[in-house]
């Protein structure tokens, strides 16, 4: 991947929230739109171009009269591509000229693969035309956690070797796409909308997770998941998580729209310390061991299917395979937020279509961590629990009574005060914004298919990892 210097921002889609109530208009969003997406085959053709590659251009269907009609009746006049950049064709044009059929290669000579620049052993002999169509190697059906070599040229004309790191440049724009949020949000003084967390959730981008095998589907060797806010060491230390602290107005956008939704029957702020925030997989029965109190979760995006089970009486004395299917709670969490005791064991239903979910939970002995980092992580938004409130959100929910020939225990004699405690609680959205979401998903959908790092539309959540490595043999074919 070349790119000359100032090196451009990877080509993603970033579609603007559609008009609702409350949401940010697209004038306002549109700072962080970026470049539209082509399909892979686009890239890998274009990619693969030379300065003497003969090209021939088609019937000129720019509007009339127009500077883009007078610029396509000059370069259309070349031979070669790199008569055509000489006679006025931007980068981008031989892109869309191909894919929409105005361009075509001729012939020889072409390269057989794009440019590696660890195989350049002489970087001023690269063309314009090498530094222009070598940029979109690979581009659309890499490994979005693989880092790129490109070729940036410097003020004197020389040429450096550098690395992009896809991951961090994608997290880099969902930072600015949160902050822009935040910031309109703050002066019409209005609420965060659900489309506009996943028009963040979609431009952020997940490295391979194989740390958590406790939720892993069969048959996968990772997952997309990454942690928010406060982590607990494995030496102990209770810390701020890396992306946290690089990009923090996600953690902020989320943790704002979350405060934003609280129930109006909780009286507190609900406490949490991080946030888990999945993508693409559907969870297999688990429990989360190490939690402090109830979680909060919910799931957005465009899928079908998806619930999550949840075994409220599950007092951890019984093996995951032999709980009772009728003491099995079964969640729709699209449909809103929902309280739950995470170690109790849940899981999650397979599902098709592009699925994320949140989980705002708090690690236990929060009390541990250190005031900078307390501190740091309060002013993006965490809510650190402290023992009053902890107690009042435990009560909300029933204590776990156990199973005895699989069959749930009688509820105890209870103080009255226990009355309001139910097996789970469900808050359901407001229907026309998740209307609203779902209007921006069919937006943008089509082009993040083809995003590096997009899980195969299709893929149900158990089978996502066999469906992403057909689509990868598929694309390299």
């Amino acid at each position: 991947l070349l790119l000359l210097s100032p090196c451009p921002e990877p080509p993603v889609s970033s579609a603007a929230c559609l008009p609702g109530p409350g949401c940010a208009s697209r004038a306002a969003a549109s700072s962080t739109r970026m470049p539209t997406v082509y399909k892979a085959e686009t890239y890998e053709v274009v990619s693969c171009w030379m300065e003497e590659t003969p090209v021939r251009y088609g019937k000129n269907t720019k509007r009339y009269p127009s500077k883009s009609y007078d610029r396509y009746e000059a370069y259309a006049k070349a031979k070669t591509v790199g008569e055509a950049l000489k006679f006025g064709s931007k980068p981008e044009d031989l892109l869309f000229d191909y894919e929409h059929g105005h361009l075509e290669a001729a012939g020889s000579p072409v390269r057989e693969a794009a440019i590696d620049p660890a195989s350049i052993t002489d970087l001023s002999k690269l063309t314009r035309t090498d530094r222009v169509v070598s940029k979109w190697a690979g581009w659309g059906f890499r490994d979005a956690d693989a880092p790129r070599k490109l070729v940036r040229q410097n003020k004197d004309g020389t040429f450096t070797v550098v690395t992009l790191d896809f991951i961090t440049e994608h997290r880099k724009e969902a930072n600015a796409a949160a902050a822009s949020i935040l910031e309109d949000a703050k002066t019409k003084g209005r609420r965060i909308r659900e489309c506009e967390v996943l028009r963040v959730l979609r431009q952020w981008r997940f490295a391979k997770n194989d740390a958590r095998q406790n939720v892993m589907p069969e048959g996968q060797e990772y997952v997309f998941s990454d942690t928010l806010g406060l982590i607990r060491a494995r030496d102990g230390r209770y810390m701020e998580k890396e992306a946290t602290k690089e990009f923090p107005d996600v953690t902020r956008l989320l943790c704002q729209w979350f405060k934003d939704n609280k129930p109006a029957e909780m009286a507190d702020d609900f406490p949490f310390t991080s946030i888990n925030v999945n993508f693409k997989y559907a969870a297999r029965r688990h429990r989360d061991g190490n939690n402090c109190g109830p979680s909060m979760i919910k799931a957005l995006g465009k899928f079908s299917g998806g619930r999550l089970g949840y075994w409220p009486n599950d007092d951890q004395k019984t093996e995951l395979d032999a709980l009772p299917a009728s003491d099995r709670e079964s969640l729709d969490l699209k449909d809103g937020f929902a309280l739950f005791n995470g170690n109790c064991a849940h899981e999650v239903d397979d599902f098709e279509g592009e699925r994320f979910s949140l989980v705002f939970f708090s690690i236990g002995k929060s009390w541990k961590t250190p005031k900078e980092v307390k501190d740091f992580l309060t002013g993006c938004g965490i809510q650190f629990p402290t023992e009053e409130v902890m107690e009042r959100t435990k009560a909300l929910l029933q204590v776990p009574r156990g199973y005895t020939d699989g069959v749930a225990n009688s509820a105890p004699a209870e103080p009255p005060s226990a009355s309001k405690a139910l097996r789970v609680r469900h808050w359901p959205t407001d229907p026309a914004e998740l209307a609203e979401a779902d209007a921006e998903l069919d937006e943008v959908a089509p082009a993040a298919a083809e995003t590096p790092g997009a899980v195969p539309e299709a893929a149900p959540g158990a089978g996502a990892a066999k469906a992403k490595a057909k689509a990868k043999a598929k694309a390299k074919a």
